[in-house]
């Protein structure tokens, strides 16, 4: 009896289970009208469903499940099937299927919510970086503008200073004009000027070469500035000392400060023969001619060659120049510019320089003793 009930039961359930499938697939069009179109309603009471009766129907539900099957299959199985077609059972299946609808649903939306957030995180850091981005672009941009307004400055100042080139160049321009028209007027007046000045050298060299000849045509010895007994003869061409003691003579004529002068004079006797110039202010005004120490006055050659200068210890009293004979013709010439003293015998050539000083005035002079001498032009 057992065998023909589960042959009955497995018949009932291959009809049973044909059955479900359509009413499962009409009652699911049913449910999904309903669903959409409560969608709403279900969705507001979703959260106090799921949260209130969740968990406890799920578990009475599988018990309840399990104990009716267990009772209609095993402890009852003549139990008669229930009709599905009963609009009471599709109202308990959908009561049912709403809750597991209803959490498919919400695991749905859970997890499109956490798509939604990890989107909305990415789109925040999207954010974020394009707000950093901006950050950057807003420093480039104010960095560009200060540039620009740099450039602007510049562009500014080269162009006031390409004004103030302009008008300096302008003033330049007049200036250069004027001061050319300056040179000019001044060229003119220097070629006058240095036209008058050829002519007024002309004029002067004229001038010196005839005081210079003057010079030593005027030249003689003085009568005043020399020792008592010399003698000046030839209307102060000659002086003679005719003693053996030194005797010093000196001309009248000053030499000229600003020019190179030159006289001759003829030894007619010599003993004792000294010729030079002196510091006339100076010297000892016994005119006896001491030479041995420095500050004596003198710059003199004596016959025998020997010099002697007034601030020159290392020349004083030394054998430097050249000997002298009777009948000599020696040249004196006196550069006060140069500061020289030369002699010269225009017999033998021979010729010596000294050095000298300019402080005070200088004048021909000799320091005699048994000799005479003639100056000659």
């Amino acid at each position: 009896m057992i065998c023909s009930n589960i042959k009955i039961l497995q018949n009932n359930e291959n009809l049973t289970s044909k059955f479900l499938e359509e009413k499962i697939e009409v009652y699911g069009l049913e449910m999904q009208q309903c669903i959409e179109s409560s969608f709403i309603r279900i969705d507001n009471f979703l959260d106090q469903i799921i949260n209130d009766s969740f968990n406890s129907f799920n578990q009475n539900l599988e018990q309840s499940q399990l104990a009716m099957l267990h009772q209609q299959f095993i402890l009852f199985p003549q139990l008669a099937i229930p009709n599905f077609a009963n609009q009471q059972f599709g109202n308990e299946l959908i009561h049912s299927l709403t809750p597991l609808v209803k959490f498919s649903i919400e695991n749905e939306i859970k997890k499109n919510v956490e798509a939604l957030n990890q989107d909305n995180r990415a789109i925040q850091k999207e954010n974020q970086q394009i707000q950093d981005l901006n950050h950057q672009i807003l420093i480039q941009s104010n960095n560009i503008k200060e540039l620009y307004k740099q450039q602007q400055n510049e562009n500014q100042l080269t162009q006031q200073k390409s004004k103030i080139l302009v008008e300096n160049e302008e003033v330049l321009q007049n200036q250069f004009l004027q001061q050319s028209k300056q040179i000019q007027y001044l060229n003119e007046n220097l070629k006058l000027i240095e036209n008058k000045l050829k002519t007024n050298l002309i004029i002067f060299n004229k001038e010196l070469e005839s005081s210079l000849r003057n010079y030593s045509k005027e030249l003689a010895f003085s009568t005043k500035f020399k020792q008592k007994d010399i003698q000046i003869l030839e209307n102060g061409k000659i002086a003679f000392a005719q003693n053996n003691v030194w005797q010093v003579c000196i001309c009248d004529q000053p030499i000229p400060k600003q020019n190179v002068i030159t006289f001759k004079f003829n030894v007619l006797q010599m003993h004792q023969f000294y010729s030079g110039i002196c510091f006339r202010d100076i010297i000892s005004k016994d005119y006896r001619g001491y030479v041995s120490d420095l500050g004596h006055g003198y710059y003199l050659m004596c016959k025998d060659g020997y010099v002697y200068s007034n601030h020159d210890k290392e020349k004083n009293e030394q054998p430097l120049g050249f000997k002298l004979q009777v009948n000599d013709i020696i040249e004196i010439t006196v550069d006060l510019k140069q500061q020289l003293i030369k002699w010269e015998n225009k017999k033998s050539n021979q010729s010596y320089t000294l050095t000298i000083e300019t402080n005070y005035e200088l004048y021909p002079c000799f320091r005699l003793a048994s000799s005479k001498v003639l100056l000659i032009e």
